[in-house]
């Protein structure tokens, strides 16, 4: 997996898991025109997040509910990779 190539590892905390998230590939930067947009249609297909470098994780959640929680577990996950890479 590209993710863990880069040094990110699987971690799974209430229903947001790692085969939960996108990575796409290549992504230009700041989203300001629509084919940002087409390049996160594409590249989410049936998960429900997408993390995208230098930017942060984008949700598609079914109700504001789910998507707080999955947005909380994600923060935590960032979290926790932080200071996981912080210990060696």
């Amino acid at each position: 997996m590209p993710a863990q190539k880069a040094g990110y590892y699987q971690t799974q905390q209430l229903g947001l898991s790692f085969d939960d998230i996108a990575f796409p590939k290549e992504w230009p930067g700041v989203p300001v025109g629509n084919s940002e947009g087409e390049i996160i249609a594409g590249a989410i297909g049936d998960k429900r997040a997408i993390l995208l470098a230098h930017h942060g994780l984008i949700l598609a959640c079914r109700s504001v509910e789910e998507a707080c929680s999955m947005a909380l577990q994600g923060e935590r996950a960032a979290r926790l990779q932080i200071l996981a890479e912080s210990l060696t």
